[in-house]
Formats: structure tokens, C-alpha cells, sequence
């Protein structure tokens, strides 16, 4: 017995040699192979045409806002791809993101790049920033980037603001030149980027946080329980030159949409079918055209029909023309779309939103 034991551990020992490592550790390798692609998907910095940041800053008493923006892919003579973002640090800036979410600044003077942010980098890492100088009319006030001692001070953090509640964050300390100026700490989640952003100043701290983002097809923030009207766009023209026809008074299309995404449930009472109130009022609050939209129910039946909205949508495309009662087009100016749920509750209750809309016309 002890013989077959130690032949068939003698079998086990010559098998590994031959196969080589055994499959624990190939199975620990390919877990560490398939975790590195995903902190890289995430990025920590997304940079992307069109991806827009906003954010309030409020400090001495005073609420202001900026914003930040991807305007432009640019490529080096090198042939390296680079975007344009403008309001990050002030004017325009060429960036880069690499593997290991390292974030460059393209530096027409050296084969290099200035190297802006090491995001995957483990915490303590540090490094000093260095930013191409700006002209003297582009940037009049003090340069309180360049010189900054940038070290990552958490990867771990939970980060609520206005734009969402974010896990996994990095921050970022600051240590820069200017005396009661300049960047203190930044904070970044993944697949959105900066989220927060904390100041010095000379009338006291700064403090920017994310109020609403869109990365693509993203938008921040994704709110559990929210009304949302859309239309398709903010302008509207009446083609008033002749000949007249059909489609010289616009269209207004859009989609009211109420989403509970969570576990509570909202009933939504309605009778016959689910419609819409639309009703547009101008810059004094005067009604100026009133219009509605179904879903192709039976509206003028007495029916109660009781609608449970609970991790799911509720959304009723509309469209209608912008012209009074009697036909004729609105005049320009700025108009405001209210927009109402028809259900069987009391008026004020109903959900419902508003966009702010602007009309012009050519003769």
C-alpha cells in the first residue's frame, strides 16, 4: 500500500515537472491578466470628443460655475493622438491618456511628454507636475500648476456630490508654489474623471464638485427617481420667405419620461390612457398654444387604469407645432414647454417638467 502511494506521488511530481506550474498558479496569472484590462477600461481621466464636465464652485460665500470640455483630437507630427480639453487647467490643453491611466501633456519641444497625472499609480506615489507655459494674454493671472508636488494620497475613497455618489475614487494632494493659492487636493472616479477639486485662495478654501457630466452616451447623474423631458432642440425657426408651405412653421418633438429605478414602487393612476398636457407659455408666463399626446388608448373611456412603476420607464413621446390657436407662427423670443402626466391625481401632484426654448424667424 505504502509502495502504490509513493509510485503514484513520484507519477504527481515527474507529471509537474513536465507540465510545468501547476494549475493554481496558471489560474492566479490569468485572474491578474484579466483584472489589469479592467482598472485600465475604467479610466480615471476619459477622454473623448464631446465629453463635457460641469461644476460648482463655491468658496467666500459665492456659488459659481465651470466648465470643462473635449474639443478637439489633434495629432502630433509623430504621429501620436492627442485631445484638445479646455477649461481644465484654464485655456486650451493637449492631453493623452496611456496604459496604467498616466495622463500627458503633448510637449512640442522634446521627443517626451509633461507628464500630468500617474492615476494608477499605488498610493504615495509623487511626482511634480510640469505644464506648458501659456502666452501672457491667454493666462494673465499666476501660474499655480506648474511646480505642484503631486502625490496619490487614496485609491479607496466613497465621494458624494451633486453629480452622483461614486466609489473606488483617487485622490490626488497638492502641494503647489503659490502661497495661500492653488490646487490643495483633486479627486477622481473611474469612468468619469474629475469629480471634486479643493483650492486655496486668498479670501479662503474652494471648493469645485461635479453637478452633471456627459461622456458619451452617459449622462450624470443617473438619478434613481427622476422626470425627464427631452426635446429635440433648444432653437426653433419659422421659415417665414416665400413660397409658405407645410413646414414653415417647426415642429416640436420630444419625450416625456418619468424612471424609478428603485424598489419602491410609484402608482400612477390614469383613466382611459396614459396622456400628456403640453402647454407653452412665454417670457411674461402668458399661455400661448396648448397641445396633448396619448398612447393611442382609449382617452374618453371611463376606464380606471392604474399603472405600477417600479424598476422600470414610463415614456410617452409627443410632437407638435409651434403655432397659436388660430394658426399663426409664435413670435421670437424665449418660451418656456411645460410638460404634465395626465393621471387622476390632483393637478399639483401630477409629474411633470419644463425646458426653456427660443424661436427666431426668416423673412
Amino acid at each position: 500500500m505504502r509502495r502504490t502511494i509513493a509510485f503514484r506521488l513520484w507519477w504527481v511530481a515527474l507529471l509537474l515537472l513536465i507540465l510545468g506550474p501547476s494549475a493554481a498558479a496558471r489560474e492566479t496569472r490569468a485572474v491578474v491578466r484579466g483584472r489589469t484590462p479592467l482598472v485600465n477600461a475604467l479610466s480615471y481621466f476619459p477622454l473623448q470628443l464631446g465629453n463635457t464636465w460641469h461644476y460648482a464652485r463655491q468658496g467666500a460665500g459665492a456659488v459659481d460655475t465651470w466648465r470643462a470640455a473635449v474639443s478637439e483630437r489633434f495629432v502630433s507630427p509623430a504621429g501620436r493622438a492627442y485631445f484638445a480639453i479646455d477649461g481644465y487647467f484654464g485655456p486650451r490643453r493637449l492631453l493623452r491618456t496611456a496604459p496604467g491611466n498616466a495622463v500627458w501633456e503633448y510637449n512640442p519641444g522634446i521627443p517626451g511628454d509633461n507628464l500630468v497625472y500617474q492615476l494608477g499609480a499605488p498610493v504615495g506615489t509623487t511626482w511634480v507636475l510640469q505644464l506648458e507655459p501659456l502666452p501672457l494674454l491667454a493666462s494673465p493671472l499666476p501660474d499655480c500648476f506648474t511646480g505642484s508636488r503631486l502625490t496619490v494620497g487614496s485609491r479607496s475613497e466613497v465621494v458624494t456630490v451633486p453629480g452622483g455618489v461614486f466609489t473606488d475614487v483617487v485622490r490626488i494632494d497638492w502641494s503647489g508654489p503659490c502661497a495661500d493659492a492653488g490646487i490643495t487636493a483633486e479627486w477622481f472616479a473611474p469612468g468619469v474623471g474629475l469629480i471634486k477639486r479643493t483650492e486655496d485662495s486668498f479670501t479662503g478654501p474652494i471648493t469645485s464638485e461635479l453637478v452633471q457630466a456627459e461622456l458619451g452616451p452617459q449622462l450624470l447623474p443617473q438619478a434613481p427617481y427622476a422626470t425627464v423631458l427631452s426635446i429635440d432642440r433648444p432653437e426653433y425657426v419659422n421659415d417665414l420667405m416665400p413660397p409658405l408651405g407645410p413646414d414653415s412653421i417647426p415642429t416640436v418633438r420630444g419625450a416625456f419620461t418619468v424612471r424609478n429605478s428603485t424598489a419602491i414602487p410609484i402608482n400612477l393612476p390614469f383613466g382611459g390612457c396614459k396622456s400628456l398636457a403640453i402647454v407653452v407659455f412665454d417670457a411674461l408666463g402668458n399661455e400661448v398654444l396648448r397641445a396633448r399626446s396619448d398612447d393611442g388608448g382609449c382617452c374618453l373611456c371611463t376606464i380606471f387604469q392604474p399603472f405600477r412603476l417600479l424598476r422600470n420607464v414610463l415614456a410617452l413621446p409627443f410632437a407638435f407645432k409651434l403655432q397659436t390657436p388660430d394658426g399663426q407662427p409664435l413670435k421670437d423670443g424665449r418660451y418656456g414647454i411645460a410638460v404634465t402626466l395626465e393621471t387622476l391625481d390632483e393637478p399639483k401632484v401630477r409629474p411633470s417638467a419644463t425646458v426653456t426654448i427660443e424661436v427666431r424667424s426668416v423673412h
